[in-house]
């Protein structure tokens, strides 16, 4: 084995954690796939507050959707990744997919559009997915710090079995 695959054993990092940093020594992590300076900037009508995270395709931030007043999760395509017709298609094929779903143990998504960060006719149209803004922490990190024992595991583990039961094959 490998020690990274010793790491994963042993509890002391995901999967996830492996592929992060294999794609961080490896230089995948493309500068535009990285957040972009968007706290305090409004889009489609989401106030941005914070990053949330980031990954592959894109940006999480929580944001506030000011017709309501309500926080939510706003995943925002990067620019240099939206000049590519197909990323586009495949994130907002996310959206719609999700969108499909309604389950206790799955976010819900809430608008899919495209617009100006702060309505700005100079700046390049994201595109963006607002969704349930759950406060927390990712599972993994959980893990990382503090280990489940095997009841709480299997808690965790049926009701991501339960989520993904609702979404179709």
């Amino acid at each position: 084995t490998t020690p990274a695959e010793h790491l994963v054993t042993q509890g002391l990092l995901s999967r996830h954690d492996v592929e992060t940093i294999d794609r961080l020594v490896r230089g995948k992590r493309r500068a535009e796939t990285l957040p972009e300076p968007l706290v305090g900037v409004t889009i489609g009508g989401f106030r941005i507050r914070r990053l949330a995270g980031w990954g592959g395709m894109g940006a999480v931030y929580l944001a506030v959707q000011l017709s309501l007043d309500k926080k939510v999760a706003l995943k925002v395509l990067p620019g240099a990744l939206a000049k590519d017709a197909a990323n586009r298609e495949q994130f907002l094929r996310e959206a719609r997919l999700a969108a499909q779903l309604e389950h206790e143990n799955i976010v819900q998504i809430f608008d899919v559009g495209t617009a100006r960060p702060g309505d700005d006719p100079a700046s390049d149209p994201r595109d963006f997915i607002a969704m349930q803004f759950i406060d927390g922490r990712p599972l993994h990190k959980v893990h990382r710090e503090t280990p489940l024992s095997f009841g709480p595991a299997c808690v965790v583990v049926s009701r991501i079995a339960r989520g993904l039961e609702a979404a179709p094959a």
